[in-house]
């Protein structure tokens, strides 16, 4: 090879070095990006797998095995285990939380939510036709909606399985069944407008008999009650499952502590006044679910065999009489529509209730709620009541006294009732210091449970302002891309009784707020719902 051959051949150096160099950085800069996204993933799967053990599951009761969803048909169009059919304004808000909480309980069930999966909304009947199961939210404004009727004749129409979801709070859109016929009454009279064949459109009689062809479920906004709302929908998605299940965290699924003795070298738990009606019953009630043992004025009364009882040291120590006050741990007093409205017999009971407050005798609140589930029989009412009542009204003196300064025990009917008894044991079993620190929002019951959840208003409050923040934020853009809307206007109410000293609010009165009906113009037709 001659020199110039050599010459040519010959490789630089400094280039060898400055590509051997190159290449390394490039290897170590792919490594160390290929580490990241590693890195990332299994922060991801460590995060999921977090989530997955705090989520709140389904479970079967016998086995405590998470509940599987029923199969449905895959592919496109998509299909879904359920429709949740509502109207904007007054059923949003209530709609994601369900949707949130159905898919935390059953992570693989299907459900569909207008905001999230509406791709096309001239074929509703599709959406319905490929639905197992409907769920219909009854509330303001849903009847004079014609795309809300529409979803409702095609469910008719096709004899889906369907829930019919009410709201017992009137104040946030809540309507009854009865309201609920009368309201499909009268849009008969619409069905030419909304352009419903009248010859083929199922009429108001029969569309209310298929909506509640099955019991309907009541809506609830506090925790406790709300779970086991979300159970009965759940089982009525599921095959079978009437009864067979609980949701993880669920009050009925934990062990209660045992009722200890009275405390403080004390007689009696409570003291039941003859002038507040219905309290001596509901303490009866009490010792019957939960099992307890009876003694009324150191009397045992008869009782079932001892196999029946949860431990043979759970005594429920009561008295009637009022003299004895200073021997209890608390004095029941029991919110009925009948506390404060039978005349001189409850300016007794005001009497006795003083009495106890000067004696430093806790004054244990419990609130029968309105609703299902026998709570008419019971005299339920809204909390308002006793601070405005053409029948009476609690005593000036009592609320100058701060009487509400701790928030009632609700008590609810039907599937809820169980729930309540549950927190009334629990707070007969607490002692006046651990009322208080109840009240202030310490956790005395242990593994987390709050009996009274004195911050469910600002929990909610806050959970609503951003539900509302996505669910608008999605519904302005689908309204954008399908619909072109010209206007869209919406107002949004303050909670009732936000001005209102909190402390003074039952439990059933702290609740998430509600939107008005959004007013959409599109045309000469409804846009949604």
């Amino acid at each position: 090879m001659t020199k110039e051959q050599k010459r040519d051949f010959r490789n630089s150096t400094l280039a060898l070095s400055v590509g051997l160099f190159a290449s390394v950085a490039f290897a170590l800069v792919a490594s160390f990006a290929i580490l990241l996204v590693q890195l990332r993933h299994e922060r991801k799967r460590i995060e999921s797998e977090a989530r997955s053990a705090k989520a709140r599951r389904l479970r079967y009761k016998a086995d405590k095995n998470e509940v599987t969803v029923p199969s449905i048909m895959q592919g496109v169009p998509k299909h879904f285990h359920t429709f949740l059919s509502h109207v904007w304004g007054t059923g949003q808000d209530q709609m994601r939380i369900i949707k949130q909480r159905l898919k935390e309980m059953l992570p693989y069930l299907e459900v569909f939510l207008d905001v999230d999966d509406l791709e096309e909304i001239g074929d509703l009947e599709g959406y319905i036709d490929r639905t197992s199961t409907i769920l219909i939210y009854c509330s303001k404004g849903y009847f004079q909606s014609k795309n809300c009727m529409r979803e409702l004749v095609s469910t008719t129409t096709k004899r889906k399985p369907i829930i019919a979801l009410i709201d017992p709070d009137a104040s946030r859109g809540g309507l009854s069944v009865e309201e609920v016929r009368a309201q499909l009454l009268e849009a008969q009279a619409s069905y030419a407008k909304w352009g419903f064949d009248a010859n083929t459109t199922p009429n108001g009689e029969t569309l209310h008999g298929h909506l509640f062809q099955a019991m309907a479920i009541e809506w609830n906004r506090i925790g406790i009650f709300q779970d086991v709302t979300m159970r009965l929908i759940a089982e009525r998605l599921l095959e079978d499952a009437a009864g067979t299940t609980y949701v993880d965290g669920e009050l009925i699924s934990h062990k209660l502590k045992a009722l200890p003795p009275p405390k403080d070298e004390h007689r009696f738990h409570i003291c039941c006044s003859g002038c507040n009606p219905g309290a001596l019953e509901l303490m009866v009630e009490l010792a019957r679910e939960q099992k307890f043992k009876l003694q009324l004025d150191e009397v045992l009364q008869e009782t079932p065999s001892d196999s029946d009882f949860r431990s043979q040291a759970e005594v429920l120590c009561m008295t009637t009489n009022v003299e004895r006050l200073a021997e209890c741990d608390h004095l029941l007093l029991y919110l009925t529509l009948q506390t404060w409205t039978r005349g001189e017999e409850s300016e007794a009971l005001g009497k006795e209730v003083e009495r106890a407050m000067d004696l430093g005798v806790h004054v244990l609140l419990t609130h029968e709620m309105p609703g299902a589930g026998g709570q008419e029989a019971r005299f339920g009412c809204e909390f308002g009541s006793f601070f405005s009542c053409v029948d009476g009204a609690t005593p000036g003196e009592l609320l100058k006294r701060g009487i509400y300064s701790e928030i009632a025990v609700a008590l609810k009917g039907g599937p809820w009732r169980e729930a309540s008894m549950a927190m009334l044991a629990m707070a007969l079993g607490l002692s006046k210091e651990e009322a208080e620190a109840q009240a202030a929002g310490q956790d005395v019951l242990g593994e987390g449970m709050k009996l009274t959840e004195s911050s469910l208003y600002h929990s909610l409050t806050k959970m609503r302002s951003g539900l509302a923040h996505v669910a608008g934020r999605s519904m302005r853009r689908r309204t954008r891309k399908r619909l072109q809307v010209a206007t869209i206007t919406s107002s949004t109410e303050a909670p009732d009784g936000a001005e209102e000293n909190a402390a003074t609010l039952s439990a059933a009165d702290v609740s998430a707020s509600t939107s008005e009906p959004l007013e959409i113009e599109a045309g000469d037709s409804d846009v949604r719902m």
